[in-house]
């Protein structure tokens, strides 16, 4: 599960506050359904790439670093 922070004015924190005391309704289950509705009634769904392919940790540890990748192509030109 991801986390993600929401800066809100203090006017706005106030009253969504406000807003879910008077409903019973916590902030992070609403702000998450909040969220899902957006996306519904935008149609976005979420469609990984064919392309990508998971990497499992062993895998990931045994590659050379992506800096360490860079820095190879810099000093053999």
């Amino acid at each position: 599960m991801a986390r993600v922070v929401v800066l809100l004015s203090d006017r706005d924190d106030r009253r969504f506050g406000a807003y879910c005391k008077a409903t019973g309704h916590k902030k992070s289950p609403l702000i998450a359904r909040l969220i899902r509705d957006f996306l519904d009634r935008e149609g976005f769904a979420f469609q990984p790439s064919l392309f990508e392919t998971p990497v499992s940790k062993s895998a990931e540890s045994d590659a050379p670093s992506a800096k360490h990748a860079r820095k190879t192509k810099l000093t053999r030109s």
